[in-house]
């Protein structure tokens, strides 16, 4: 006995307490043998002790409060509550909860150590879930619905924290998504690709592929694109005039699958979101020069002192350009008055010498609505350095062979001859010719051919409006054409192979 006491711990007051009232340890385990009542001489008696008496010392300010009301009626929950330092409503529902599993008599008073052992398992369990202890009862009767289960799964979910959620869903779903599978291949013979050709995903994927319900729809909108590009499920019914868009035309490139789709959209509507400007879309190439400038040397004020001025200047370049042509090129017809193509503008600079840019808009872009481009339909300015001594307005550019073109009217001067006195110019006239130039695959431009124009037409150039009658005569004045007033024409013909002017 004495072993029995120094294995335990149990204090003198207690030991002496549950002698002389046994069933106040626990009820199964009282010896009703002889004249009184008294503690089996069993390893579960030795083990209620150590657990009590341990309890009880974990608990020194409440340990005499317990074993009085122990003594008197019972313990309640209330002073259990206060002992453990659990919420009072948590224990209350504990010991009714466990009442009505038969394992505490009276849910308003404890009456011995296995009850108060009940009860504890109760709250701390629910405690540790997160839940209260009605939902652990629920989960002891096995609810028959779906719906009951769904009420219950989400009660625990409530006490966990986003990363558990994470993990218990990925834990339960994936066996669900097999279970799923299963009952509709048996119930109507349809295996795992059949039924992933017929959902657009792929069921098999585990829950370490993560994704949203928005991408996951976005997946399935490509899968069903690509298929019926590939192989449509009714050919008759695809209307093939929507395939000439430019969200098809780039299909095989760019959105088919939906990592380059997404990224190519966030970079579209959300630049400011990326921290590295050179993965941006649509930069002008005075924004990548100035870019350029501030990544030779570390960001201060001086460096972008130097950068920022340059990009104004650029920018006041092409703001004051007069835009004098332009070429409206489409891949094919429309019939629903839908333009697809795009429009290609020649600018000039304001001041001489003249210096002469190029630029397009993506036609496609445009609002149906109220005809109005974004701005992400434009392409910023481009140099052409080529010189070009045009005549006026007459340049133009033109797509032939899937390739920008450009052509102009230039005029030179030949003397004829020169006046003994001083060598001035006395007789001269004028060579005209068509200059061509097309833009090569590393952005530069080829060197310009050079086609002269006939004399008759040349006659009739120079005979335009402002002609005058004196010229070539000496003394006179040479012919006041305004040619700014006359615009050259230009077009491609695929069919013949040609252009033109």
């Amino acid at each position: 006995m004495a072993l029995i006491v120094h294995a335990s711990g149990v204090t003198a007051d207690v030991l002496a307490v549950l002698v002389e009232q046994p069933h106040l340890l626990l009820a199964k385990i009282v010896n009703n043998i002889g004249p009184s009542p008294t503690l089996a001489r069993s390893v579960a008696t030795v083990v209620a002790l150590t657990d009590f008496s341990t309890w009880l010392k974990t608990r020194p300010e409440s340990a005499s409060a317990l074993m009085a009301a122990l003594k008197a009626e019972g313990v309640p929950p209330a002073l259990l509550a206060k002992a453990t330092g659990q919420a009072e409503g948590l224990v209350a529902e504990a010991a009714r909860q466990a009442a009505l599993k038969k394992d505490v008599a009276d849910a308003s008073a404890l009456a011995n150590w296995q009850e108060i052992a009940v009860v504890r398992q109760w709250a701390d369990l629910a405690t540790t879930l997160g839940v209260q202890p009605t939902s652990l009862a629920a989960l002891l009767v096995f609810p028959p619905t779906w719906d009951e289960w769904q009420a219950l799964a989400n009660s625990f979910e409530a006490g966990l924290s986003p990363s558990q959620v994470k993990r218990a869903q990925a834990a339960s779903e994936e066996p669900l998504s097999k279970a799923l599978a299963g009952v509709l291949a048996a119930r109507i013979n349809l295996g795992v690709e059949a039924l992933n050709q017929y959902l657009l995903l792929d069921s098999l994927n585990s829950a370490q592929v993560t994704t949203t319900r928005i991408a996951e729809a976005m997946a399935a909108l490509q899968l069903f694109i690509h298929r019926t590009l590939s192989e449509p499920e009714d050919p008759y019914a695809l209307d093939r005039s929507v395939l000439d868009g430019p969200f098809f035309r780039d299909w095989t490139r760019w959105n088919a699958r939906y990592a380059t789709w997404s990224a190519g959209q966030m970079l579209m509507y959300y630049p400011e979101n990326y921290i590295d400007p050179t993965v941006r879309l649509g930069q002008t190439k005075a924004m990548d020069d100035m870019l350029q400038v501030l990544g030779q040397a570390q960001i201060n004020g001086d460096t972008v002192g130097d950068a920022y001025p340059g990009y104004l200047s650029a920018f006041e370049e092409v703001a004051n350009l007069e835009t004098i042509s332009g070429y409206y090129n489409d891949r094919e017809p429309q019939t629903n008055d839908e333009s697809l193509g795009k429009t290609w503008f020649i600018g000039r600079s304001r001041g001489e010498p003249r210096e002469y840019w190029w630029r397009t808009v993506d036609e496609s872009k445009r609002d149906k609505e109220t005809g109005a481009l974004p701005a992400n339909a434009w392409r910023g300015w481009t140099k052409i350095n080529l010189a070009p001594q045009v005549v006026g307005r007459l340049i133009r550019p033109v797509i032939y062979r899937e390739r920008l073109y450009l052509m102009w009217v230039e005029r030179q001067e030949r003397i004829l001859t020169r006046k003994e006195t001083d060598g001035q110019p006395k007789d001269k006239e004028y060579v005209w010719s068509y200059k061509l130039a097309w833009l090569c695959y590393d952005g530069t431009w080829s060197a310009p051919l050079d086609y002269p124009i006939a004399d008759a037409y040349v006659n009739k150039l120079e005979r335009l409006e402002g002609w005058d009658e004196n010229k070539g005569k000496e003394g006179e004045t040479s012919p006041a054409v305004d040619y700014e007033n006359y615009s050259l024409f230009l077009v491609s013909l695929p069919g013949l192979n040609a252009l033109v002017a």
